[in-house]
């Protein structure tokens, strides 16, 4: 959910947006969160690095636009969240 997102990074100047993972910019509507000083996205990093990614994290995020497409979806991110002992925000 890219506007919410934006909106979120926006309202809270004070805190850093990371996301980790390939961009597809066939699908990718993420440029105006690209332009925001406190949103970063690295790109792809090795397995290996994303535990030491995680535990920098104060809370993770899946912003899932809530519609019939996903609405049934689960999130299995979730599972890697929870078990690192982090807060999960769903949208």
């Amino acid at each position: 959910d890219y506007g919410l997102l934006e909106a979120a990074a926006k309202q809270q100047p004070d805190w850093q947006f990371v996301f980790i993972g390939p961009i597809d910019p066939r699908e990718f509507q993420g440029q105006n969160l690209q332009k925001l000083p406190n949103v970063h996205f690295l790109g792809a990093r090795p397995i290996e690095q994303l535990p030491s990614y995680l535990a920098g994290a104060q809370a993770c995020l899946i912003p899932f636009v809530c519609d019939e497409l996903t609405k049934f979806i689960y999130p299995l991110k979730i599972n890697e969240y929870l078990a690192a002992g982090k807060p999960v925000v769903l949208s």
